[in-house]
């Protein structure tokens, strides 16, 4: 049984981590390919990220951290154009 929070996903790579729902907007330090590895800001911190889409996410993009499993944030691009927004 998961803890409140927390819940079990099927993910592109092996894992049993749990995942917890947490949300806000990040900037990308490190570009992320598809399900890859990366590095994005977050509420004053850097943080591993991996992008949960198919699309390459590039430096300086705004992402939306939508959970997070361990110390890695798991990440969709945000909509509007780079460089419009400020955290």
């Amino acid at each position: 049984m998961n803890s409140p929070g927390t819940q079990t996903r099927s993910f592109p790579w092996p894992s049993s981590d749990p995942v917890i729902l947490i949300e806000g907007e990040a900037v990308v330090e490190q570009p992320i390919v598809p399900y890859g590895r990366g590095r994005v800001y977050y509420r004053g911190s850097w943080w591993p990220a991996t992008s949960m889409e198919e699309v390459t996410l590039l430096k300086g993009q705004f992402v939306r951290v939508v959970e997070r499993q361990n110390i890695t944030l798991l990440v969709t691009p945000v909509a509007s154009p780079i460089g419009t927004r400020s955290l």
